[in-house]
């Protein structure tokens, strides 16, 4: 098994209007559809499934019900994406998985620079949309807002012969426009 860029397109204002909202009702929820997963990844992160350990669980507990974030960092980073795919639409990945985080960095982010598009990879790795510890190590992760997006899929559409890469990521640019969304990344 190797690494990969998980994307998803996904209304962002409304995911971080729900950090800090203290809507209990939406935290059960994500918290029960992904209950079998997050307990698994628990187990799996060595961290505990008891109620108000430190956990996944915690983690959507701070994000959403807000208060000081003392958990580490990968914990919201984890915490984040049940949020981002209690509401998202997944993309196809294939070709970026597995690959290569200095891939993804060097090579694809100088298409998309020769390209002029306004999207970067860098911050669809690194540009994290919520106030939360950062991870120190997995996973990374980031987004490209809705205008950014939106304004990338002229020059990304204009660039001939373009790398099979390219035009996954122009067709994510598509897909999110049109439902006037954004892009949330993770690399793990």
């Amino acid at each position: 098994m190797g690494y990969g860029l998980m994307v998803h397109s996904v209304d962002l204002d409304k995911i971080l209007a729900l950090c800090g909202s203290g809507n209990d009702t939406v935290r059960r929820s994500i918290s029960g559809r992904f209950r079998q997963q997050i307990i698994q990844r628990n187990n799996d992160l060595d961290l505990s499934n008891e109620r108000g350990e430190p956990s996944i669980f915690e983690g959507i507990r701070h994000l959403i019900m807000g208060g000081e974030k003392t958990l580490p960092g990968f914990v919201y980073s984890y915490a984040f994406e049940y949020l981002v795919e209690f509401y998202a639409k997944t993309l196809d990945n294939s070709l970026f998985y597995t690959c290569k985080f200095d891939w993804l960095r060097e090579e694809i982010g100088e298409q998309l620079r020769a390209a002029g598009a306004v999207v970067e990879m860098d911050s669809l790795l690194f540009e994290r949309p919520i106030d939360a510890p950062a991870p120190d190590d997995f996973p990374v992760y980031g987004h490209w807002k809705a205008a950014a997006a939106a304004a990338s899929i002229a020059p990304l559409r204009a660039v001939e012969n373009k790398s099979e890469e390219l035009a996954a990521i122009l067709a994510w640019c598509e897909f999110a426009a049109s439902r006037g969304e954004g892009i949330v990344g993770y690399y793990y």
